[in-house]
């Protein structure tokens, strides 16, 4: 309902009456455009409309209706533009390019121009609509009404994408600003082309669809969304109005493509994702097959994301399961400087899934007949010695698949071979993680790789749209060379551990906890035959209780599929005192973890006696014992009254290693006879 001033609609009541239209539009930058159809300025000097509306004003609004019902109202508005500011020329092409007059808030109103403070008649308030302007210095747009609104959806509704207004916003809930960086631009192709510097690192297309803002130069504060970033070089979805200068300065913030993978893996953010994901298959997802497990994810309060754990389809069938079995005792772990191919004169060749070995194999001995002699390297064939039951051997992913889909199984087909001859176990080890200052990933997988101190180089192992589902592929060509094999004890997965710099990697401890456990799954399905031995020590989280907890639930959930619970280290003194393999995760002693959950392994349990351990000077208290290999090994096993390894440990892998530690020992003088002396089980699980 509209309100008159008394004076006014006495006005409008008389015989003759003196009115004249006045606009007043506001551009997004806060410019006001006043203007009127009278032949002489109109200036009102009180209110919230004061100011004089030119009678120059070059905008020719249309005829205008208002409806009583809900229909749109609207009013079509026209003038000419040109190409710079001037008196007579209320809107400019850079106006228009820049912007400034999308949805820019319009108020039409009568005054009585022989007194305009008598005060208004008020005929519309709306926005611009969409507007256009040609050639010959026209344009045109429309006033829409209030009720133009209506016409938009104003309630959530079911996407499979992100349904957020804008990313950073209330509902998103990153911190865009944080994000924005400062760029300047380096050099110019045209205005919507151009090289900027100031980059942080990031991947390759980090802020495609992410918007560059002029700072300062001809640009200033207009906005223009990036179409592509290739490391700098941006194309813009459309050109700046103005040209773009060298050493023009912007900010540039990164794009979201609104799914549920960048929301996970580019911006840590899932818990807040808007999408419902496969809660709306639509006919892609219908025709392309059934994952293996799907996850819900996001805002819970608003579906979130059913997001496909790998394998991914087409997945390729896996093996139909057999039972595990389990070859438990001690081990010897080759690292990859140390592997040497020994190569005999028979041959191999695969039939059903089984090497079947052709030729002769003639038994090989350890580099100086056991004598402690250093030799040049070891390989399986050297290994078969009473006690040692196989061999842990690690194989870099790049290695495994030099490119993608590609595979390349030589060693592993080779050392695999060596091991059935001679009746030992092989424990393949596929590297993620890296302490030489090298990657172990393949180069299509580059961008997912971050770096720490001492030479660690890791992939994102927590990143569960791209690494993740590549490891699934990887299981599915593992599983279908190698399932059944006698002689495959289990693939080993690598420490928990993620030293490395996590900031820009997605990192987030319930999401790496996820990321376990689908790498664990992938194992599963595709091993079904072989237990999966899970090196286990920490994981980053915002506290230690945190992490303990996480590792706690890790632990249960693999356990379940008869997974061996293994670590890394066994230090009985440092920073690191002790690690339990009878629990899945570390702890001092005492026995309890920060976390103050207690879970006590109910199946099979190993760890990894390292060569820095058992060459070196550990023990406990301030002062270290140089510890014997008999120490270690009654530690592992639970035999040193007062420790807290209150179980057995059913794997102990031993790092062959020609050092010699301050009592005299190396890998062949004490590991040796170590292992004569233990050839059986040495836990006390017993597999179902």
């Amino acid at each position: 309902m509209k309100t008159i001033p008394g004076p006014l609609q006495s006005h409008l009541e008389g015989a003759t009456t003196t009115l004249s239209l006045c606009w007043l539009i506001t551009k997004r930058n806060g410019v006001q455009i006043l203007g009127t159809d009278h032949d002489q300025d109109i200036v009102i000097r009180t209110g919230d409309l004061a100011g004089t509306y030119s009678a120059r004003s070059n905008i020719l609004p249309s005829n205008t209706k208002s409806n009583a019902d809900l229909a749109v109202d609207n009013m079509d508005v026209q003038g000419a533009v040109g190409q710079n500011e001037t008196l007579y020329l209320d809107v400019s092409v850079q106006d228009i390019e820049a912007r400034l007059l999308d949805f820019a808030a319009v108020k039409l109103f009568f005054v009585n121009w022989q007194d305009p403070d008598m005060g208004q008649v008020p005929m519309r308030s709306g926005f611009l609509g969409a507007i256009t302007y040609d050639s010959s210095g026209g344009y045109k747009t429309e006033v829409r009404g209030l009720a133009q609104k209506l016409q938009q959806n104003i309630v959530q509704t079911y996407s499979d994408k992100c349904t957020v207004i804008r990313f950073g916003d209330a509902r998103c809930k990153v911190d865009a600003t944080a994000l924005t960086i400062n760029v300047v631009a380096a050099s110019v192709t045209s205005r919507r082309e151009l090289t900027v510097s100031g980059l942080t690192i990031q991947p390759t297309g980090y802020f495609s669809l992410g918007n560059l803002t002029g700072v300062t130069g001809a640009n200033a504060a207009v906005l223009r969304q990036v179409r592509v970033d290739t490391d700098g070089a941006l194309q813009l979805f459309e050109a700046f109005p103005q040209d773009v200068e060298v050493g023009d300065t912007f900010t540039l913030s990164p794009g979201c493509d609104r799914l549920a993978g960048t929301c996970l893996n580019k911006f840590d953010n899932l818990a807040n994702f808007r999408g419902y994901g496969l809660l709306i298959p639509g006919v892609d997802a219908l025709l392309s097959g059934v994952a293996s497990t799907v996850k819900k994810v996001g805002a819970a309060e608003e579906g979130g994301a059913i997001v496909p754990i790998p394998p991914v389809s087409p997945a390729p069938v896996p093996p139909t399961p057999t039972g595990k079995t389990y070859n438990m005792g001690l081990y010897t772990a080759i690292a990859p400087s140390q592997h040497q191919v020994g190569h005999d004169s028979g041959s191999f060749s695969f039939s059903n899934g089984t090497i079947t070995i052709t030729g002769s194999y003639a038994d090989g001995a350890l580099p100086g007949g056991h004598t402690g002699t250093t030799g040049s390297g070891v390989s399986p064939k050297n290994l078969a010695f009473t006690g040692n039951h196989g061999v842990l051997m690690r194989y870099d992913w790049a290695e495994v698949e030099p490119a993608k889909d590609s595979y390349d199984f030589t060693r592993m087909d080779a050392d695999y071979a060596q091991c059935l001859a001679r009746g030992i176990q092989w424990a393949p080890m596929i590297v993620v993680k890296k302490f030489d200052g090298t990657s172990p990933a393949p180069a299509y997988l580059s961008a997912y790789v971050a770096s720490g101190s001492g030479g660690q180089v890791m992939l994102w192992r927590w990143n569960m749209a791209v690494i993740q589902a590549r490891w699934a592929r990887l299981m599915a060509a593992f599983g279908a060379r190698y399932n059944g094999c006698p002689n495959l004890e289990g693939l080993v997965t690598q420490e928990t551990a993620n030293s490395v710099t996590l900031t820009g990697t997605g990192y987030d401890s319930s999401v790496y906890l996820a990321a376990l456990k689908a790498e664990h799954d992938a194992i599963q399905l595709y091993l079904p035959d072989h237990p999966h031995i899970a090196f286990q020590n920490f994981m980053n989280a915002s506290t230690i209780a945190i992490g303990d907890k996480l590792l706690d639930e890790y632990a249960a959930y693999i356990q379940a599929d008869g997974a061996v619970l293994a670590g890394p280290d066994l230090v009985r003194s440092g920073s690191v005192n002790s690690r339990c393999y009878g629990r899945a995760v570390a702890y001092h002693f005492g026995g309890t973890t920060a976390s103050g959950v207690t879970f006590t392994s109910t199946g099979p349990t190993g760890q990894s006696v390292q060569h820095s351990e058992w060459s070196g000077a550990v023990g406990p208290g301030p002062t270290p014992i140089p510890e014997t290999v008999d120490d270690l090994y009654d530690i592992g096993t639970g035999a040193i009254a007062g420790t807290p390894f209150t179980q057995h440990c059913d794997y102990l892998f031993f790092d062959y290693s020609q050092s010699t530690n301050p009592n005299g020992e190396n890998y062949n003088n004490a590991f040796v006879p170590l292992a004569a002396a233990h050839p059986g089980p040495i836990g006390t699980w017993i597999p179902p």
